[in-house]
């Protein structure tokens, strides 16, 4: 065998052992091989796939921590604390810090919504929410993956959600036919 494949081999061989401890470990409820002390309540919630919520988090629950469905039940919309004149809404959620991946994200959304006409925007409520500062709003929308934007119409309903990203052309696309249905309705 060369050097190269020995090394693999043994590193496979040690993940190998590894994952399987693990599993043994979890098998037995946390306890460790022929003692009685147990692993912190948040690696046996973590490793059995339960929800665990840091301090000063609000309340998780596994709708709050999973993407929703298009068959899922809806939570309340949350209530809309500024004046709207009667015009729909636009929150686009964003950060201003991060690892260089998630900046270049940030900096390409804030291009995104920066390139949406002026005209189409003065006729919505235009809200920025930075992610870092106001975790109330990101818990509130169930923003989970920012850059995000969240169309409301009049009422407050939301009428469409984009996550992952602020993408130009679909952002106005759906402004567009919220106006649209609105102007119809």
């Amino acid at each position: 065998m060369r050097r190269d494949q020995i090394i693999t081999l043994s590193i496979v061989l040690s993940l190998t052992a590894a994952v399987l401890a693990a599993k043994a470990w979890v098998k037995s409820g946390g306890q460790a091989a022929g003692t009685a002390a147990s692993a912190p309540p948040a690696l046996v919630e973590k490793a059995s796939g339960t929800l665990t919520q840091a301090p000063g988090e609000p309340e998780a629950t596994p709708a709050s921590r999973t993407m929703s469905s298009p068959t899922a039940e809806k939570p309340p919309a949350p209530v809309i604390s500024f004046p709207t004149d009667g015009r729909p809404v636009l929150l686009f959620f964003n950060g201003k810090y991060g690892c260089w991946c998630e900046m270049r994200e940030y900096e390409a959304a804030d291009g995104s919504l920066a390139s949406v006409p002026e005209d189409l925007l003065a006729k919505f409520v235009v809200r920025r929410i930075d992610i870092h500062q106001d975790r109330q709003a990101v818990h509130e929308y169930r923003v989970m993956f920012p850059p995000a934007v969240i169309l409301l119409d009049a009422e407050g309903e939301e009428a469409y959600r984009q996550e992952y990203g602020v993408y130009r052309d679909w952002l106005i696309e759906e402004m567009t036919a919220l106006l649209a249905r609105r102007a119809g309705g």
